[in-house]
């Protein structure tokens, strides 16, 4: 009848599957896809195409999923997400900063 009482700990289980392997090496493919633009921008200081907005969403967006990747102890979510943080907080930042 204890058994019933205690709270039972939710844990992740890790998997190892081929397919967990090519999503977290997607999170980190998905995560560096807006670099390439960040540095375009910062050698060309062309953001007359960017939209502010759109990489502000993008921003956002990430933010929330970070928080859930560290909720869920989520390592490859986390990864992910702090990549497009940086990426698109600098593609935000310099849009709004560059723009004439």
């Amino acid at each position: 009848m204890l058994h019933l009482v205690r709270k039972k700990k939710k844990t992740l289980s890790k998997h190892h599957h081929t397919i967990d392997r090519i999503a977290e090496a997607n999170a980190v493919f998905g995560g560096v896809a807006l670099f390439p633009q960040l540095v375009n921008v910062w050698q060309t200081h062309n953001v007359q195409a960017l939209s502010s907005t759109t990489f502000l969403m993008i921003f956002f967006a990430n933010a929330i999923w970070g928080v859930y990747g560290i909720h869920r102890k989520d390592p490859a979510v986390l990864l992910s997400s702090c990549l497009v943080l940086i990426s698109s907080g600098g593609l935000s930042l310099l849009s709004l900063l560059w723009k004439t």
